[in-house]
């Protein structure tokens, strides 16, 4: 027999706690658990992390960078958690107990890292919304296919670029970081 899932209201999902310590998205008010991360995953999360925390520091001392740990509402019913953030330290004194940024106070970056379970997720429900928030770039990091797609907002659309193994990432945000999508992937 299949439960019918719980359907919940943004309000009702920012107090939502099911006595674990399981993280949840929220899609058209049904709870998404986010999977636990791969060892690979970790890696390259912290990569970028440590990478792109040390290029802000010394250059946008305003932005602030997050793993995992600042959520975003992209619509009336959907919450989303990206593994890395960037966002304007005045708009991450605005979050609310559960770490979510409402839709007035976007990301400057969002990253994903493809899980096998979240490909669907990253590559078109994620890009959709992060567009329609207007977020000025969005990297897609895939393990699997080793790749990184970096997503650039041109006139409220994204434009594009799949990086493969030796190419360089050019980000409009970050114009004098140098870094490869084999150092990203954390591949020898």
């Amino acid at each position: 027999m299949t439960q019918t899932p719980i359907k919940l209201t943004f309000e009702e999902y920012l107090t939502y706690d099911d006595g674990t310590d399981n993280r949840y998205e929220l899609e058209d008010g049904v709870l998404i658990k986010m999977t636990p991360q791969s060892p690979i995953h970790v890696l390259i999360a912290l990569f970028l992390y440590n990478t792109l925390n040390t290029y802000v520091c010394s250059n946008y001392p305003d932005w602030l960078v997050t793993q995992a740990g600042v959520g975003v509402q992209t619509q009336t019913g959907r919450t989303r958690y990206p593994d890395i953030s960037i966002v304007e330290q005045s708009v991450f004194a605005m979050l609310t107990t559960n770490n979510i940024l409402n839709r007035q106070e976007p990301l400057i970056l969002a990253i994903e890292i493809v899980s096998p379970e979240s490909v669907k997720r990253d590559y078109i429900d994620k890009l959709a919304e992060y567009q329609a928030l207007n977020i000025p770039e969005y990297w897609i990091v895939d393990q699997i296919k080793k790749q990184v797609t970096i997503n650039q907002l041109l006139d409220g659309v994204y434009q594009n670029s799949i990086l493969m193994e030796k190419d360089i990432i050019v980000s409009a945000l970050f114009p004098g970081l140098v870094l490869t999508v084999k150092d990203v992937l954390r591949l020898n």
